[in-house]
């Protein structure tokens, strides 16, 4: 049947419309406002575009315009089969709006439009040349990188997996069906539901009936061999599923207010193979906002980064990375397996407190609603016990928490709701058992030094009596703790988020109020923050890995902001934060995380008291599904004690002296005051779409690079001036694909995983940084470092002075 080409499989418009009436259609439509106000209406909200902003219309959505002032808009059409066909899915759907997030991928996206439109410009609507062509392609894969969602996103309301699967059977169904006679029946029949049930489901999720939607799916693809064929009507009509002529005809008129004969004879085939001539009103005002073309060069891009600074301004350096790392719930320290990886990282780390939760459960032989107050503290002694022994500060989770090993966001290998939520009165017995029994056993001393902190759900903001109930723990708890020892008790601990939320930013902040009234305040604020963004499709909330570099940062920037007045003389912290809460992504194993680790731990270096990584060990993940030597798990070791990359990053950012010189992007420069200097860096990769659109724990992990944007190297040029002039030594020290890397070692053996005893210690000796050596000589007292970096490589450099 397609045995015709669809000439405008991507139309660029410039339009003036000041309204379109509500309809839908089968392809992708970005809207690009370049002046004015422009009003999208879908399933009745409203949503006010202005001036640069982007936004895009998912197929199926009905959906209206309305501009207001001197509107002015691009709208890029993109025929839903090339993306399709390209991404090998039937099933695409994409969140870009930029009035909902100040997302640096925007930014990108307008840089594109606009060399496009530019060049739409130039041509003056000729759409014909390769240029043009190019920078079509590469809006199309950007958007796809940057705002393409992943079907099977994790539901935070429940019900993902099924609700994506049935949407996709329909969609998958209709497209591959549409030419053929079928009903509802036949597609109820086909998904083993009732009439009734998706009637309802259609209305419910496509604000249409069944014949609707298929009629608009047939006519979408009819109006294609109306204008780019000359198939007779009768031909398009029986190709495209229509019961006859007559039918076709009714349905077109109703649609666009003309007969197929009328529109074809309006757009004579010929006419239809040359371009849409350019209005010359239209011409005027794009001459106007682009005055000069735009480079198809990123400015912002080079593969030389230089910068200079003066060593004698310095301050001390706060060293977040170093204070807290997670390891697991309170039975996983009962195993001795996971206390030799705990004693490792803190010999070879250095790490102050190890955070750990579910502390108080019946797999710890502990139940606060016990008859009497009775409370069986071994096992939590146990843990403790180990942990003094090595030097080791507890930082205690005190609230239940769920026991997950992750897949993917919408799939887990293990899942163990927490434990009940006690009685107030049995809560606070508890507590008060709990620290009588800690100051007695490891005197009061040892406990001032300890951390403590109370989670809250914050999908629950909503749940007026669980935010009551969590006020009179915390006051409760801070109470009790207060008035036995020093030791700090932190709280909140809910998840950030990245993209600016009206309505999470204003529970958020009445959360934080109703704390105030109640008279309780933490002695430090918690977040936990993984590279997740929230978003509300069809009516249920999902959660999407982000494709923001900045996440962390702007997680920070957005939870203080919303909690400016609670948060302005407490202490805040991350007490979990990662990329990935997946433990079966290979990405966890490679180089990238040891250069995201840097590149975030630098960018917040100075925002945040302490950043608690998640989290020490495989060990605390590993199932049955974990035969490989590497699994994807988030522990800095492997489950056989392996340093990965991810490892090194703390080894390299331990070396930092405590003064603090300067930092960039790649960079952080540090210094002992007796001219001595370190600097950690890092040539971190953007993720890339093939990430975002694969299953966390599908992978290709033979082909890992081709989940990252590019694998360009870069130079750092780093000039420290107002040295003291002389001799320095300088050494780097660099983990790369090719050193350093556990993951690349185990490539060399094809992934082999019956694995010796002597080839897992080859693996140890073998995962080392590579050292090399230079002497150079200050230049007008400046100290001239150029280091070279691979993708995703991270490095320590030492620069020691040697003397004149």
């Amino acid at each position: 049947m397609k045995d015709y080409y669809r000439k405008k499989k991507l139309l660029l418009e410039v339009l003036e419309n000041k309204e379109e009436k509500e309809h839908f259609h089968q392809d992708i439509e970005l809207l690009y406002v370049l002046s004015g106000e422009l009003d999208i209406y879908i399933d009745d909200q409203k949503t006010p575009l202005y001036r640069d902003d982007v936004f895009i219309v998912n197929a199926n959505k009905r959906h209206s315009l309305r501009g207001e002032g001197d509107v002015l808009y691009a709208k890029l059409t993109i025929m839903y089969d090339l993306l399709s066909d390209v991404l090998n899915n039937l099933y695409i759907l994409f969140i870009c709006d930029s009035t909902q997030s100040n997302d640096v991928g925007y930014d990108g996206l307008r840089r594109l439009l606009r060399r496009l439109l530019n060049r739409y410009l130039k041509n003056k609507g000729n759409t014909g040349d390769f240029a043009y062509i190019a920078i079509c392609y590469q809006i199309m894969d950007f958007i796809c990188e940057n705002f393409l969602m992943r079907t099977g996103g994790f539901s935070v309301t429940g019900g993902s997996d099924k609700y994506q699967f049935r949407l996709q059977q329909i969609e998958n169904y209709i497209r591959a069906n549409y030419s053929s006679p079928i009903s509802m029946k036949l597609l109820s029949e086909k998904l083993y539901l009732s009439n009734g049930y998706l009637s309802r489901f259609f209305k419910k999720n496509y604000g249409m009936s069944f014949a609707d939607y298929l009629t608009n799916v047939r006519l979408h693809h009819a109006v294609d061999q109306l204008l780019y064929t000359d198939f007779p009507i009768t031909r398009i009509v029986y190709d495209n599923g229509f019961p006859s002529v007559a039918a076709f005809e009714k349905a077109f008129k109703k649609e666009y207010g003309e007969t197929p004969s009328a529109m074809r004879r309006r757009m004579p085939y010929s006419s239809r193979l040359e371009p849409d001539p350019l209005p010359e009103n239209v011409e005027k005002k794009l001459e106007n906002m682009f005055w000069q073309e735009i480079s198809g060069k990123d400015e912002n891009f080079s593969g030389i980064k230089k910068a200079r600074m003066s060593v004698t301004q310095i301050r001390p350096l706060d060293q977040i990375w170093k204070k807290v790392i997670n390891i697991g719930s309170a039975e996983d320290l009962l195993r001795s397996e996971v206390q030799e990886h705990v004693f490792l990282l803190r010999e070879s780390l250095g790490f102050t407190f190890v955070r750990f939760w579910n502390p108080f459960s019946k797999g710890m032989f502990i139940d606060a609603s016990h008859m009497g107050h009775s409370y069986n503290f071994s096992r939590l002694d146990s843990v403790l016990d180990f942990l003094q022994k090595y030097n080791i500060l507890p930082f205690i989770e005190l609230e239940s928490k769920p026991k997950r090993v992750v897949k993917n966001p919408s799939s887990s290998v293990v899942y163990e709701i927490g434990g009940e939520q006690w009685e107030i009165n049995d809560w606070k017995a508890l507590m008060e058992a709990f620290m009588r029994h800690i100051l007695v056993r490891y005197g009061g001393e040892s406990v001032n030094q300890w951390k403590f902190e109370l989670w809250f759900d914050a999908e629950r903001l909503d749940d007026e009596a669980y935010i009551c109930d969590y006020a009179k723990r915390l006051k409760i708890t801070q109470d009790i703790i207060h008035q036995c020892c020093e030791a700090q008790l932190g709280g909140c601990g809910m998840h950030g988020y990245s993209k600016r939320d009206e309505e999470k930013s204003h529970a958020i902040r009445d959360f934080h109020e109703k704390l105030k009234i109640s008279g309780v305040k933490p002695d430090f604020v918690t977040m936990y923050a993984y590279a997740y963004d929230s978003k509300v499709e069809d009516g249920r909330t999902i959660a999407v890995p982000s494709s923001d570099e900045h996440f962390m940062e702007r997680t920070v920037m957005n939870m203080r902001q919303d909690t400016q007045e609670w948060m302005k003389d407490i202490p805040v912290g991350l007490s979990e934060w990662n990329l990935t809460f997946s433990d079966r992504n290979q990405i966890n194993d490679t180089c990238f995380k040891g250069a995201y680790i840097i590149k975030n731990y630098i960018a917040l270096s100075g925002k945040v008291d302490f950043m608690a990584y998640f989290g020490g060990t495989d060990r605390v993940s590993e199932f049955i599904d974990t035969n490989g030597f590497l699994f994807g798990g988030n522990g800095l070791l492997n489950k056989e004690g392996v340093n990965k990359p991810s490892a090194f990053a703390f080894h390299f950012l331990n070396r930092l002296y405590g003064q603090y010189v300067g930092k960039g992007e790649n960079y952080l420069v540090s210094t002992d005051r007796m001219d001595n200097y370190g600097i950690v860096c890092h040539n971190c990769k953007k993720l890339s779409y093939h990430y975002y659109y694969t299953p966390e724990d599908q992978l290709d992990r033979e082909h890992i690079s081709k989940y990252f944007e590019d694998m360009e190297a870069c130079t750092l040029e780093l000039k420290l001036e107002d040295a003291r002039e002389g001799t320095y030594k300088v050494k780097i020290f660099r983990v790369n694909e090719e050193y350093g890397s556990v993951f690349g070692q185990w490539q060399e053996t094809e992934f082999e995983n019956n694995l010796s005893k002597d080839d897992i210690r080859y693996f140890q000796k073998g995962c080392e940084p590579k050292l090399s050596m230079q002497m150079l000589e200050t230049e007008n007292g400046s100290i001239n470092l150029s280091i070279h970096m691979e993708a995703n490589e991270i490095a320590f450099v030492a620069v020691n002075y040697l003397g004149k």
